[in-house]
């Protein structure tokens, strides 16, 4: 009997496994992507790892589980992590402001701190995307430093969230300064090579191993992807090559205390708090979301060299999805979702069916608020947060007007009790979510409603699938 279970477990595992294969396959036409290296884990066991496609086009070198990818930003969880060992060794205060680490810094920069930095709240400018220097020429730290030195701030510091990679490039700063080491030499030393991370490593001229080219699909054309200066790709918040192989040992490390004690790591998984006592969506070096109630941390990385990356954990489930794409204009954050809801039931809204309503009424008044938020009227069914921040974003109203107009019905799929999950938005605990399908005239959209107390709305999200 134990053989059977153990023989139909391996159909359902290897059922699974071609599913994934078949979505990938598709999507890498669809999106045009040369090559695509993957893992999944759950647990922290590799349940599949597989490359697809071409590391090398037009050599025909295929992607393989070890091949190096440029991560460009998932480089930043790395250098938060570092960051943070410091912190705990007593040698950083990330409430400290950082000119209590680096001398000449603007003096509009007076108040940032090294938290700000780490959570993209410092309001300095970004060298990289505003941009403050000529991204094809080699420039040291300090003139990055230097080429921002006369501008204002976007903000004042802890006003509000705004990537800015110039905050991770002081990090990187900040981390030689205190250790007498390149960023990258203290993050192998303290963070890959005791998680097991033996082939990641800094971008460098000198680097020996294959490495997948990047590519862009522009004008209906594959091209190599764009020249950056070699200061650039190595700077401390996207300078890492690293592989699927490399990224599963973080994921593993990351379930013990190998580099870091698990308070710290659920310090750098708590949203920034700004300074109105609103919560981002950023919190020490990881992106802090939920997808349709499943919480989930991540990093994504992407650059005009040609490549696009996530590292996507579902914390709850302990289901983790690596995405290495060699396309600037691929979407691994998608494709990692869509991926692991093959091994997380009821993520994904599309796959589920159609469920008798127990609540037909409140759905009726869901489908009511929609068309009120359509129209732009303010209305008392929503939290006043969300309310306020709807009728900032002018765009909201018509797009949502625009598809109601194609819609055909609003069928109910399901809801979930997340009380008690730490699940909020715009301030207001979350105590039930509640999706729904609308079929459209080509199509369909999906809905979740994030629903506070009181069954006033605090948040919706609208998705393809």
């Amino acid at each position: 009997m134990k053989n059977v279970l153990i023989f139909l477990l391996l159909i359902v595992v290897s059922a699974r496994a071609d599913l994934v294969d078949d979505y990938v396959n598709g999507e890498m036409t669809n999106q045009h992507i040369p090559g695509v290296a993957l893992a999944v884990l759950t647990n922290g066991v590799v349940a599949k790892a597989q490359g697809y496609g071409w590391a090398d086009e037009e050599g025909k070198v295929a992607v393989a589980t070890n091949t190096l990818f440029q991560i460009q930003s998932v480089t930043k969880i790395f250098t938060a992590t570092a960051t943070m060992l410091l912190a705990e060794e007593g040698k950083i205060d990330i409430d400290k402001k950082i000119s209590a680490y680096l001398d000449n810094l603007p003096k509009a920069w007076s108040n940032v701190t090294v938290r700000h930095l780490l959570t993209h709240t410092s309001g300095i400018k970004d060298f990289i995307n505003e941009p403050t220097v000529d991204l094809t020429k080699d420039v040291t730290p300090d003139e990055i430093v230097q080429s921002l030195s006369k501008l204002p701030l976007n903000f004042q510091p802890g006003e509000e969230y705004r990537y800015s990679n110039t905050g991770y490039q002081l990090l990187g700063m900040i981390i030689h300064r205190l250790t007498g080491m390149p960023w990258h030499e203290f993050v192998r030393r303290r963070v890959l090579v005791p998680a097991g991370m033996a082939s990641t490593r800094v971008n460098s001229l000198d680097v020996q191993v294959p490495v997948a080219h990047g590519y862009c699909w522009e004008k209906d054309k594959m091209r190599p992807g764009y020249p950056v200066a070699m200061s650039i790709l190595s700077y401390p918040g996207g300078g890492l090559l690293s592989s699927v192989v490399d990224l599963a040992a973080w994921d593993r490390c990351l379930y013990g205390e190998t580099v870091l004690k698990r308070s710290v790591l659920e310090k750098m998984w708590t949203p920034a708090t700004f300074n109105s006592g609103a919560k981002s969506e950023y919190g020490l070096g990881w992106w802090v979301e939920d997808y349709h109630g499943h919480r989930f941390v991540s990093h994504g990385g992407a650059h005009m060299t040609g490549f696009k990356t996530t590292f996507t954990r579902f914390v709850d489930e302990k289901v983790t999805v690596v995405v290495l794409c060699n396309q600037r204009a691929a979407n691994p954050a998608n494709m990692a979702i869509r991926i692991a809801g093959f091994y997380i039931p009821g993520l994904i809204l599309s796959s589920m069916p159609d469920a008798t309503d127990p609540r037909p009424d409140f759905s009726k008044h869901l489908r009511e608020t929609l068309t009120k938020l359509s129209k732009g009227e303010a209305s008392s069914d929503l939290t006043p947060e969300f309310r306020d921040q709807y009728q900032k974003d002018k765009t909201r109203s018509k797009t949502l007007a625009d598809r109601l107009k194609d819609a055909k019905g609003f069928q109910y799929l399901g809801m979930d009790d997340v009380a008690g999950r730490g699940i909020t938005r715009y301030e207001s605990s979350i105590r039930n979510i509640y999706y729904y399908k609308m079929p459209l005239k080509e199509g369909a959209r999906y809905y979740t409603f994030y629903v506070a107390a009181e069954d006033k709305l605090a948040f919706y999200q609208s998705s393809e699938f």
